[in-house]
């Protein structure tokens, strides 16, 4: 995404609508058209896609760019729910993963759950540590054994919000990832003239889920009625580059090593060019709704990355990350 190198790598806004983008009339159109004519047929009908397998239960229309209909289209919308799941170019051969959109958002408030970092104050220098990492402790558990898919959680479900699928870079089709802006050296010790990709997904836990809900509940009134999350909020965006040690300056040291690692499908030399690539964890993004940050919005952010010399408390790269930046909202 456009903007400053912090822009990029900033939390996600933790509003409802904090991981949209922000299309113009026409996109919004063209979108609305897309769900309407591509997305409702395939509850009832059969796959179009010819040269695509689609995971059982799913069902798949082919599709140009832009996301309307086209038996000659050479990407792929993959639709498991509502809300399609990815737009994208899948190979032909590919049999791993594919990404399901997290979309069974909540109608009620859930029950008070367990909120292990209410224990620390986030405004105590002292306790912030033991604070950031009760929350990065709440995301990982379960999450990680479901290899990140919220849905699939059994501990708890994390959520998605839907219609990143339209626009220039969609869901790429593989962790649902987005893209976001590149990177250009020297900006972070990259060698200069060189550019890399960076790709991100969010992920937006039960309390966050009933008010995505609200919001997106009804696609024939879309409402920002009740968009502000509640009290123990968590949203998670994990940020991933493809940056390899060849791209920084040799007085630069590769911090990315022994972080963990993800096959994307991101960009080729166009956009009619799809790549699977290993990109590999640049840092994770963590805000949370604590009504002791603030009277106003009562939010806290926190930044956390990855180090090879950091120990794996549990045999996991993810175990690495440590805290890197914190903030309170106001």
């Amino acid at each position: 995404m456009a903007g400053e190198i912090r822009s990029a790598l900033r939390p996600e806004v933790p509003k409802a609508r904090g991981h949209a983008k922000v299309y113009s009339k026409e996109a919004i159109l063209r979108v609305s058209r897309f769900l309407l004519v591509a997305l409702v047929p395939l509850v009832a009908s059969p796959s179009f896609a010819t040269n695509v397998q689609c995971p059982a239960g799913a069902r798949c229309i082919q599709v140009d760019p832009n996301g309307n209909p086209n038996p000659s289209g050479h990407f792929t919308a993959q639709c498991t729910g509502m809300f399609p799941d990815f737009v994208d170019i899948v190979p032909d051969d590919y049999v791993g993963p594919r990404f399901e959109l997290s979309q069974d958002y909540p109608i009620a408030p859930p029950p008070q759950g367990l909120r292990p970092w209410i224990k620390f104050n986030p405004r105590d220098p002292t306790q912030v540590d033991d604070y950031m990492f009760a929350i990065r402790d709440y995301i990982y558990e379960g999450m990680l054994a479901a290899d990140w898919r919220g849905d699939k959680n059994k501990v708890r479900k994390w959520y998605h919000v839907p219609w990143m699928t339209a626009g220039n870079h969609p869901r790429e089709f593989i962790h649902g990832m987005t893209q976001e802006r590149f990177l250009t050296g020297p900006e972070l010790g990259i060698k200069m003239g060189t550019t890399v990709q960076n790709w991100a997904v969010g992920y937006y836990n039960d309390v966050d889920g009933v008010a995505i809900g609200k919001v997106w509940r009804n696609l024939g009134s879309l409402t920002s009625a009740g968009s502000q999350f509640g009290e123990g909020a968590v949203v998670a965006k994990v940020l991933f580059t493809a940056a390899g040690p060849n791209d920084f300056e040799a007085t630069v040291p590769y911090l990315l090593e022994g972080a963990p690692e993800w096959q994307v499908n991101a960009q080729g030399n166009s956009p009619q060019s799809k790549q699977i690539q290993a990109f590999r964890l640049l840092q994770m993004d963590i805000a949370v709704k604590d009504s002791r940050a603030g009277q106003q919005a009562g939010f806290s952010g926190h930044l956390l990355t990855t180090r090879k010399s950091r120990p794996m408390m549990d045999g996991t790269e993810w175990s690495r990350s440590g805290l890197c930046g914190e903030m309170i909202l106001l």
